[in-house]
Parts: structure tokens; C-alpha cells; sequence
């Protein structure tokens, strides 16, 4: 749903991360696989500090765009004890 993760983004820059970790959400529940609301969802997780479920959304991006280094260097990242 385009909507909800446009939204999400838009309150990612107003630093409202619950929002947009809600947007996002929404966002996937349409469509489990959105590549931007999974994206957008990971960071706004990283900036709550909550890297487990930042990893576990890196983790399915890396699933479904596998030649993706910036997608493996995120979870990397967010490996427990940093990189």
C-alpha cells in the first residue's frame, strides 16, 4: 500500500519512528513483501534501537534482493555486538 509507506517515510524525516514503524507495518501487511516498507520499517527499528526486529527485516530483504551488499551490510550492522 503505497499510501501507508509514503507515510511512513514522511514521519521517519519528523523523526516520529513509532509512526512510521506503524505506516510500515500496515504497508506489509498488504504486501509481506514491499521492498520499501521493509526497508523503511529496518531503519525506523535502528533509530528505536530495537536492532532485533531492524535484523529480522534486513534479514527478508536479504531474501528478496540477494545481490544486495547494502542489504547485507545492514545486517551485518545489526548483528548482536556490531559489526
Amino acid at each position: 500500500m503505497l499510501f501507508r509507506s509514503n507515510r511512513g517515510g514522511a514521519r521517519a524525516l519528523l523523526r516520529d519512528f513509532h509512526g512510521a514503524v506503524a505506516d510500515y507495518s500496515a504497508a506489509l501487511r498488504i504486501n509481506v513483501d514491499d521492498i520499501d516498507a521493509l526497508l523503511g520499517r529496518a531503519g525506523a527499528y535502528e533509530e528505536l534501537g530495537d536492532l532485533p526486529r531492524a535484523r529480522a527485516d534486513y534479514a527478508r530483504l536479504t531474501q528478496l534482493l540477494p545481490a544486495s551488499r547494502d542489504i547485507r551490510e545492514r545486517l551485518e550492522r545489526t548483528r548482536p555486538n556490531g559489526p
